[in-house]
């Protein structure tokens, strides 16, 4: 591993920020959890389950409130209608209940039923698709004063959003950093580390620190933060303007079991978080970097897939195309079946040995490919385009499992290839001799 820094991954700039605190923590009146759980009454014990989620706020949620009780504390869901089809179930669970503890990493609340929290005969186990909103938690205590936290109190659309930030923060291992570049004073001109991030009931959100801050009203002021995370400064590879959406997945190197999976990261991000997992020593885990814009089941549970490559750096290509900068195209060529010989240069030419009749793949699921397409054309003046039986196009550029297919050459061809980016008009060209 190389030296070790503190790196601008974000920016954001706003109005509304305020810096607060010395008071009691405001997720116990304004926090929120967005998920659904499910939830199972077996007699008097209750568990309610989010090990699905991977919602950051909602885990700051659990692990900020249950997590800090002792065991005793009530709790109350208000009823929340529950309607299964398929069994004929229309119901509502809510009631008072006793905590008890937090299991399964922090995702399964323990209870012991006060009142409440009935069921149908015969029927113990809620699933989460068929509750009709969320649930949510009122308790009877609240916990100490927290320290310092920032306040985005007009967070608008998602530029201007805490949660398109992707903080992670040392609540859940990272070492991350928050930096006013304009407009801070006192302590907040140093760089703050980052507990948490948390979004609330009335749409405010909270980055909680670490520790250090000081109170200061911002809210009619435009101010910039930036988000720094430690890490190999090698790694940045993208500017810190960069927007290419990735996720970072973290799976358990003995059994590649999902432990967690980190959305709204963007590429400098994850590389940097990807590289603790990869030189760490003191962890059962290790990361990959995906390429989608929503998270989805089918993205990390679809057997057919296996375990996916980095960014599909490695799909088994003959070709691999990878966009660097609006104006170099990098390719690399391969024997399908020996990938660790793998060369990167950047040209305008690539020529490939094959045999006729072969299958070559050009890996378009890059996440710099985002809003281009690829065309090939059968001359140089590039106004014949291909036809369909000898080039297809599978899937979105810039998102996994997104490919080209070219087949059926009998001899050897000069293909004429360009990329074209739709919103800005960029167009790259290159040639591939197969």
């Amino acid at each position: 591993m190389g030296s070790s820094s503190l790196n601008q991954v974000r920016t954001l700039s706003n109005y509304g920020f305020y810096v607060s605190g010395n008071t009691v923590d405001p997720i116990f009146s304004l926090g929120k959890i967005d998920t659904k759980p499910n939830v199972s009454i077996q007699g008097s014990c209750l568990y309610i389950d989010y090990t699905h989620t991977t919602n950051m706020s909602d885990l700051v949620y659990l692990v900020k409130t249950f997590k800090s009780f002792t065991a005793g504390v009530t709790f109350y869901v208000p009823p929340v209608q529950y309607y299964d089809g398929y069994n004929n179930i229309q119901t509502t669970i809510g009631g008072t209940a006793y905590f008890t503890k937090l299991i399964g990493g922090n995702k399964i609340i323990l209870g012991n039923i006060i009142s409440g929290f009935t069921s149908p005969t015969n029927y113990t186990f809620f699933d989460k698709q068929n509750f009709i909103k969320n649930i949510e938690y009122n308790f009877s205590s609240t916990q100490s004063l927290t320290g310092y936290f920032l306040v985005n109190s007009i967070p608008g659309t998602s530029s201007t959003k805490f949660k398109n930030l992707g903080i992670i923060g040392s609540r859940f291992g990272f070492e991350e950093y928050l930096s006013f570049e304009s407009g801070g004073t006192a302590e907040n001109l140093e760089r703050i580390p980052i507990d948490c991030y948390a979004e609330f009931k009335d749409g405010r959100e909270a980055i909680y620190f670490e520790t250090g801050g000081t109170a200061q009203n911002l809210i009619e002021t435009f101010s910039q933060i930036g988000l720094y995370i430690r890490g190999d400064p090698d790694l940045i590879t993208a500017p810190k303007s960069s927007t290419i959406p990735v996720v970072l997945i973290v799976k358990t190197t003995s059994t590649a079991s999902l432990v967690a999976c980190y959305e709204n990261q963007n590429l400098n991000q994850a590389l940097l978080r990807k590289n603790y997992f990869d030189t760490s020593n003191t962890t059962p885990f290790y990361a990959i970097i995906d390429n989608c814009s929503t998270c989805i089941d089918a993205n990390y549970f679809d057997p057919a897939q296996g375990t996916k490559s980095d960014i599909g750096e490695f799909f088994n290509t003959l070709i691999y195309i990878k966009l660097i900068n609006p104006s170099t195209v990098f390719l690399s060529t391969s024997s399908a079946l020996n990938l660790s010989t793998t060369t990167v240069t950047p040209i305008t030419n690539v020529n490939i040995t094959s045999t006729p009749n072969t299958i070559t793949k050009i890996d378009t699921s890059h996440p710099s490919l985002i809003g281009y397409d690829l065309l090939i054309y059968s001359e140089p003046t590039r106004t014949t385009l291909l036809n369909t039986d000898q080039f297809e196009k599978f899937g979105k550029f810039g998102y996994i499992n997104s490919y080209a297919m070219l087949q059926n050459y009998l001899s050897n061809t000069t293909l004429y290839c360009s990329l074209q980016n739709s919103q800005s008009s960029a167009s790259i060209k290159f040639t591939i001799k197969v």
